[in-house]
């Protein structure tokens, strides 16, 4: 196993880590919000993404689709556990299937743990 795919195993046992990656694989992009005010808008940038959401300990992400369709919304709290990261989110079909993607995960690094 190559050094970055280790890497991004490391960095997806935090759950916004995850969901920006299932988003953004999803060909989505993110705005980060800190205190209500947009730190980047509609982004496809894993690292900047990353960088904004880890300046603060509370913020907001929104996730649009190609077409700009709003898909989901979620609150993270940087200093939480790992899978407790993403500590609210968006109660729809799009927002499901990524913690539905996110559990397996976990099964997975129990399995390997």
């Amino acid at each position: 196993m190559d050094v970055q795919t280790i890497k991004k195993a490391i960095e997806s046992k935090k759950a916004y880590n995850h969901l920006v990656n299932w988003a953004l694989n999803k060909n989505c992009s993110i705005s980060v919000f800190v205190d209500g005010e947009p730190e980047i808008e509609k982004s496809k940038d894993f690292e900047k993404i990353k960088e904004y959401i880890e300046c603060a300990d509370e913020t907001e992400i929104i996730i649009y689709d190609e077409n700009d369709k709003r898909m989901g919304w979620a609150l993270i709290i940087y200093y939480n556990d790992d899978q407790e990261t993403v500590c609210d989110y968006s109660a729809n079909k799009f927002m499901e299937e990524w913690e539905i993607e996110q559990d397996k995960f976990y099964e997975e690094l129990e399995k390997v743990a």
